[in-house]
């Protein structure tokens, strides 16, 4: 779909990406409850799917040195 619309598609390997805090990067899979994740060293709380979104983000910037825009 990427290829189809003149989009770039790059792999990021996903592990620990749902087990870790975006805002202090305290990696810990008891701090993922199902859809909440809840960081056990700082106590941040948000949809698990978006913190897990948001550190593939980071680690696709820093992997391929991307900067992303803002639309």
């Amino acid at each position: 779909m990427a290829a189809k619309s003149g989009k770039k598609l790059y792999r990021v390997d996903p592990r620990p990406t749902s087990q870790t805090c975006s805002k202090c990067m305290h990696v810990d899979r008891e701090s993922r409850n199902s859809e909440k994740f809840i960081c056990t060293n700082g106590g941040s709380i948000d949809d698990a799917n978006l913190q897990t979104a948001r550190n593939v983000r980071k680690k696709a910037r820093e992997t391929y040195g991307l900067t992303i825009a803002k639309r």
